[in-house]
């Protein structure tokens, strides 16, 4: 049997990538393909720690890449790989519409995967806290697509996929407005797919049951019930490598 040939490199954008899956599928994609990444996060030292992982994993598939500086906080291979990193919050408008986004820099991917659990009930959830994670798990995806949607349509190409979940198709108790919040971004991934298709973007969408991360720090949770996020980065490896 013939097998299938490496995907041609992409340039990858992956959101909250300073810890847990986002982590993961950032060091997956380094280690396990030929992508450029772009990772963004709120905490400055988890994102770069990250990159210089990712960095390490780059170097050992190709024993004579250099690094060197670039003005974006990037650090390129001599082939042209490259991994940059920038803090950035997701949701906050501001911040994104700060983010390089012209046709050298648009990505061909974007991994959605920002996002915050809150383990309360409905009946203990304040409109405040309900409006947090609205901003988390919903704009904080909305406001990166809508930075770089724009440069995938002018190509005719793109991708991406949202790291929702199963709270979204089934609602949760405990962690209901958590639920609800990922069916809003459910609504709009779906929506987006819908719209999207024409210009040639294809959007996929994860609906995550609990998976092990952060989001699990001080709760009485069996780590060996949780799924594994290095299956969830493969999971988004399979999708950025299929055909269009």
């Amino acid at each position: 049997m013939r097998a299938d040939p490496p995907a041609s490199p992409r340039h990858v954008l992956v959101t909250g990538a300073g810890r847990g899956i986002g982590r993961d599928i950032a060091l997956h994609l380094a280690a396990q393909t030929e992508h450029s990444l772009t990772l963004l996060a709120r905490t400055g030292s988890q994102v770069e720690q990250v990159a210089r992982e990712c960095m390490e994993s780059f170097e050992e598939g190709a024993p004579n890449s250099a690094r060197s500086p670039h003005p974006s906080h990037s650090t390129r291979t001599e082939g042209g790989r490259f991994v940059r990193t920038f803090v950035c919050d997701a949701a906050d408008p501001l911040q994104v519409s700060a983010l390089p986004a012209d046709e050298a820099d648009a990505p061909d991917v974007l991994v959605l995967n920002a996002g915050r659990f809150d383990p309360a009930r409905l009946s203990q959830t304040s409109r405040e806290s309900f409006e947090s994670l609205l901003r988390d798990n919903l704009f904080a995806a909305t406001q990166i697509v809508e930075r770089f949607l724009p440069g995938m349509k002018r190509r005719g190409a793109g991708l991406v996929i949202g790291v929702s979940s199963v709270g979204a198709t089934r609602g949760l108790d405990p962690g209901g407005a958590y639920a609800s919040a990922k069916h809003a971004l459910t609504g709009y991934l779906r929506s987006l797919r819908l719209e999207a298709a024409h210009d040639g973007i294809h959007v996929s969408i994860l609906h995550l049951g609990q998976t092990l991360s952060s989001s699990w720090d001080g709760l009485d949770v069996d780590p060996n019930r949780l799924v594994d996020p290095e299956d969830v980065a493969r999971l988004v490896r399979t999708l950025i490598d299929l055909s269009p």
